[in-house]
């Protein structure tokens, strides 16, 4: 007695989907046959997504070109999905540090920072150290989630970047790989560095106990160096260093004598400086089958790398349009460098289990633990010389000297699902224990900023800074724990119908209660301990797919709710930094400027002024950013084969953090000669080389002093569409989509002083216009085409292209006295002139210089007799197209090997014109006009053009590279 045998077609599983079936078997008197699942092609999203979604399959991978071997390099296939300059990527016009990264459905980011374990930020003070988030030898497929209307996906304002790892299988498999890659097999240039880069490793998976225990390990290491081609003002050629520099060879030479000969210092070379970037990815996993209705995964990942030598760590944002040390403008001695280390190691372990016909339960308990290290190649202060409008630099960046991060994070989630009828419905928690050590304690061994070399040999700065720790002591050490509760219910009414109506709940604690000064409470009237705890963040949502033809031809699909979750937690322990006690900032100008003293820091100025509390306070009601997010969909079989896709997504700030400082007095006045430019105190009247700003201050003991307080009504949209075409063996698509983001804040910084400072001020401090977003991208474009070719030859293409980021024009100080300028960080917008009688320049005949700039540049050109609107200029467009070519090569007893090669950058290859990455600045803003004091009379500051570089050639970008590899498959 047996059962007649069975087959349902079709059925195609994706990230993180449940599936549904009623089967049932008819007795029959036969013998019982093997049951077959067959998988079709999910042409138009039988998964059930009601919201944009890709997914990135196993082959696709394989096939498709990665110059790092990172799978979050493909997430461009989403068409709204925009990668930054800096790395990481935006999704949906949100902030990149908004993002949440998951591996098996488990945390997996750096949530300190709100990146991958080691990745790049948005500022270049942390550049990329691990080259990936994961091998792609273990990476099995992986998810882009623009609004994962699933209530349990949570703790992302932004987007959701989601992989599944491999898993081992009856069957021994056993693999082995390497790749290659140099300036031999590259484009060449006038500054082409020479760049080798070999990685190797592989993979091994089979059972342990067959159709039971099952294992997988992975390992994947990389060796790369690169040359330092420069420039080098050592370069006098035709007078080529000072043409490529501004600075000439004879006065950096007398820089680097000055340092070593009359302070005992040891400055660095000014000649190359050559990087390396070693890196180790190990990743096991073990899978069993216990009894026939449970499944268990065992898995640890460790992932370590460091990167030494290079010369661009905490320039970017600081140093006008700077993406190295060495640039037209400055110059940095290789004291400059440093070396950056990161760990991350993550144990992870996931039940799943059929309790019966209708009850499931999933459990996923997860840690997590990371150290991000920085050990900087000279341990006396940071020391800048001005020569005319450039700099010379030596000594540590802002960010390394005490740069210690260490991070936990234990994660705990259950789901239980139970079917009832045509509902099903999930109830499930998350929860987390995290805790964070940051021991950073920025600009400690001092920044000293000299005139001329005439005052750094006589000892005599014209401004001095430095950070001291507090009667704490500083650094912050916290805790942070965040209980999350949901419920959803998937219901069909009929088979062409699928309704989801779920709510979340997710409440951060911060069982620390940060120490604050009495002057917080007495001058601004600020709850002693302030801290933004027990805030719930309600997340409800409502999604719907609906098929109105029987044939599935037709899907159309939809949701809206709330989006929230944490920031990077960076931003919430700036409570326990500036609590005033813990960190403290000595300032001293000319007159007061102690004598430059390398060895010995001064606490106090000359005039006896001492250290300042560092101030800052988050709102005890403040809530973590969420964002409401409405989306409209079409999937459509246009023919056989053929996909059309039509999304429309719209997006609004519910809760953003908004900073300003409430230790300034309200605007006094209005500039009117430079288009009603609020001022918040008084700048030195007439000319002057270094004016001093005087902002009015209601507590005059302190400088800033930060709130963080919730804002509303950030906004962003997006219209995409996506052609796709499947053949037997081949694959073409093609995604374009339209965009706009507007904010009144775009947070790019993690210090609460610098993430004021580092937005240009588009209206007044307490009042930002809404206005371009830095994370705005108006057009995207993707095209991939994979081709299975005779002779077991594969060959792939990926165009992908996007509108080149926004930015601004800004003065080179404080020119509405707000405190804000004088230092490192600049945020006032540039007044644009009508004409030579509306500005004062320090030179008239500068005006000629400063005008055919103007006219050169549209955005400066249409907004003359106004403030420049915050990033209404923009980059060109930026756009690359790679190609992958790979050869099958069948060897004895099921062995194979396989032959490929990678061109990046193809255009260029074809032609040197062709393919270029043209940029102004990768930051934020760039200088365009130097304060030169103030003009009363005509209520205007006084000015001095800085040269700007526009639609410069980003050279490693530009060029095309190849990479080789070669891999062993038994």
């Amino acid at each position: 007695m047996g059962f007649r045998s069975l087959r349902r077609t079709g059925i195609t599983f994706a990230l993180g989907q449940r599936f549904i079936a009623n089967w049932a078997l008819e007795p029959a008197a036969t013998e019982l046959e093997p049951v077959t699942v067959e998988v079709a092609a999910d042409l138009i999203g039988r998964t059930g997504r009601a919201g944009p979604v890709v997914v990135v399959s196993e082959s696709a991978l394989a096939r498709l070109p990665t110059l790092s071997r990172d799978f979050a390099d493909l997430a461009v296939l989403s068409p709204h999905v925009a990668p930054r300059p800096l790395g990481g990527v935006s999704i949906g016009g949100q902030n990149q540090m908004y993002n949440a990264i998951r591996i098996d459905g488990g945390e997996n980011a750096d949530q300190y920072y709100g990146r991958e374990p080691g990745g790049a930020s948005p500022i270049g003070g942390l550049p990329q150290v691990l080259p990936r988030t994961i091998s792609l030898e273990a990476v099995h497929e992986f998810q882009v989630l623009v609004t994962p209307f699933d209530v349990r996906e949570g703790g992302a304002a932004g987007g959701v970047l989601s992989a599944v790892t491999r898993s081992g299988s009856n069957t021994a498999r056993y693999s082995l790989f390497t790749s290659f890659a140099n300036q031999d097999i590259a484009g060449s240039g006038a500054v082409a560095p020479d760049v080798t880069t070999w990685q190797w490793g592989g993979s091994v998976s089979g059972p342990i106990v067959r159709d039971r225990v099952h294992y997988f390990a992975s390992a994947d290491f990389q060796a790369r160096a690169v040359q330092d081609r420069g420039p080098f003002i050592s370069d006098t050629a035709g007078g080529a260093g000072l043409a490529r520099i501004g600075i000439s060879y004879a006065s950096a030479a007398r820089f680097q004598r000055i340092l070593a000969d009359t302070y005992a210092l040891k400055p660095g070379t000014l000649g190359p400086v050559n990087g390396r970037v070693p890196a180790q990815d190990l990743f096991a996993k073990i899978t069993a089958q216990i009894g026939a209705a449970s499944h268990l995964e065992i898995s640890h990942h460790y992932s370590h790398a460091a990167r030494r030598n290079f010369l661009d760590a905490g320039l970017i944002g600081y140093v006008p349009g700077a993406i190295t040390s060495r640039g037209f403008g400055y110059y940095g001695l290789s004291s400059v460098g440093e070396e950056d280390r990161t760990t991350a190691q993550t144990s992870r372990l996931i039940w799943r289990a059929q309790v019966n016909s209708r009850w499931s339960n999933e459990l996923i308990l997860s840690y997590e633990w990371l150290r991000d290290d920085c050990l900087p190649n000279a341990t006396f202060p940071r020391i800048v010389v001005l020569i005319g409008s450039s700099q010379l630099v030596a000594g540590p960046n802002f960010f390394c000297p005490t740069d210690t991060v260490t991070q936990r994070a234990f994660e705990f989630t259950d789901n239980v699902t139970f079917a009832l009828g045509r509902h099903v419905v999930t109830l499930g928690t998350h929860d987390e224990l995290l805790h964070f050590h940051d021991a950073i304690l920025q600009q400690s061994p001092g920044f000293w900023t000299f005139p001329s070399l005439d005052s750094l040999a006589a000892g005599r700065a014209q401004r001095y800074e430095r950070s001291l720790p507090g009667p704490l002591g500083a650094g912050v050490d916290f805790a942070v724990r965040q209980a999350g509760a949901y419920l959803q219910d998937s219901w069909s009414p009929s088979a062409r119908i699928l309704v989801a109506v779920g709510v979340r709940l997710d409440v951060p604690f911060l069982p620390n209660t940060p120490v604050t000064i009495a002057a917080l409470t007495d001058s601004f009237g600020v709850e002693p301990g302030s801290k933004p705890t027990g805030n719930a963040l309600w997340s409800p949502r409502v999604s719907a797919t609906y098929r109105p033809g029987g044939d599935d031809r037709t899907v159309l699909r939809g949701g809206i709710g709330l989006f929230g979750g944490r920031p990077p937690y960076r931003w919430i322990g700036n409570v326990y930094r500036d609590g005033g006690l813990q960190e403290e900032l000595l300032v001293c100008r000319r007159p007061a400027v102690p004598l430059f003293t390398p060895t010995t820091q001064p606490a106090t100025c000359l005039d006896s002024t001492g250290a300042v509390p560092a101030v800052s306070f988050i709102d005890r009601g403040v809530r973590f950013p969420q964002n409401l997010k409405i989306t409209l969909g079409i999937d459509r079989e246009l023919a056989s084969g053929l996909l059309g896709t039509l999304e429309l997504l719209y997006t609004r700030g519910i809760q953003e953090l908004y900073f300003t400082d409430v230790n300034l007095k309200p605007p006094f006045s209005v500039e009117a000669g430079e288009g009603g430019r609020a001022m918040y105190g008084t700048i030195d009247a007439g000319p002057s080389t270094n004016p001093n700003a005087h902002p009015f201050r209601r507590d005059t003991t302190l400088l800033q002093v930060i709130r963080v307080s919730n804002r509303s009504g950030d906004q962003a949209y997006s219209l995409a569409a996506r052609l796709e075409r499947r053949f037997r063996s081949s694959r073409l698509s093609a995604t374009y989509a339209y965009a706009h983001a507007r904010d009144l804040f775009s947070l790019n910084n993690f210090n609460a002083r610098p993430t004021l400072q580092g937005t240009p001020l588009d209206g007044t401090l307490e009042d930002r216009r809404l206005a371009t977003s830095l994370f705005d991208t108006p057009h995207r474009v993707t095209i991939t085409a994979m081709f299975q070719l005779p002779f077991n030859m594969g060959a792939s293409l990926l165009y992908s292209g996007s509108s080149g980021t926004p930015f601004s024009y800004i003065v080179n100080g404080d020119a509405n006295a707000d405190g804000i300028g004088e230092r490192v960080v600049k945020n006032d917008l540039v007044y644009v002139p009508r004409d030579s009688l509306d500005i004062r320049l320090v030179a008239e005949s500068t005006y000629a210089q400063l005008n055919s700039f103007i006219e050169s540049e549209r955005c400066l050109r249409d907004q003359r007799g106004r403030i420049l609107r915050r990033n209404s200029c923009r980059n060109p467009w930026v756009g690359g197209l790679n190609a992958r070519l790979t050869k099958m090569v069948g060897l004895r007893k099921g062995q194979s090997l396989e032959i490929g090669a990678d061109v990046f950058n193809v255009l260029n290859l074809l032609n040197a014109r062709w393919g270029q990455y043209r940029y102004t600045v990768l930051g934020p803003s760039v200088q365009l006009l130097t304060l030169r004091g103030y003009e009363a009379a005509n209520q205007r500051g006084i000015y001095a053009p800085i040269p700007v570089v526009r639609n410069r050639v980003l050279e490693d970008a530009s060029r095309w590279q190849a990479l080789l590899s070669v891999r062993y498959l038994f």
